[in-house]
């Protein structure tokens, strides 16, 4: 319901972008799919009210975090955020496979002038594209199949020639 805190890597046990690599499968034959299927396994992380937040303590998350799946923060001003992003030293790249869904997008590090890394985590993502359809979504997480336009905000648009 509240703040969630994450600590360490969340990882699935079978990488979906690899489901067809044989050298990979050779090492992981658990991960084997028959012909047009797709990995089933999805993580779902929610906060209804609160902050998913990378921790710096009781436990600093580790450099170079890696977190798959569908992350959602369910109020409004919240989203993925680093605990002390400016205060806790350079700590690599934040890799998110998956999807983000948040209402504003937080700040998870911090670059100098000429773009290298001074705090915080450095952002990639890749969208999980097994979550395009709302087919195959995580246990007991919020979807829908149908968009309803709830609101139009008119923004005016300008442009300067150069």
């Amino acid at each position: 319901m509240g703040k969630i805190g994450l600590t360490g890597d969340l990882v699935y046990e079978c990488d979906p972008t690899k489901a067809t690599d044989p050298t990979y499968l050779a090492g992981k034959p658990r991960c084997a799919l028959g012909a047009g299927e797709k990995l089933s396994t999805v993580l779902g992380v929610m906060s209804q009210t609160d902050n998913i937040e990378i921790e710096n303590s009781p436990i600093k998350a580790p450099d170079n975090l890696y977190l798959w799946g569908s992350y959602l923060s369910g109020s409004p001003g919240k989203g993925l955020t680093v605990e002390n992003y400016s205060g806790r030293g350079k700590q690599g790249k934040l890799r998110l496979f998956g999807g983000l869904i948040q209402s504003t997008d937080q700040l998870r590090g911090t670059i100098n002038p000429s773009g290298a890394l001074t705090s915080g985590y450095m952002e990639t993502y890749d969208y999980d594209l097994r979550f395009a359809d709302s087919a195959l979504a995580p246990p007991n997480f919020p979807t829908v199949t149908i968009f309803d336009v709830q609101k139009i905000l008119p923004t005016p648009l300008s442009f300067r020639e150069f």
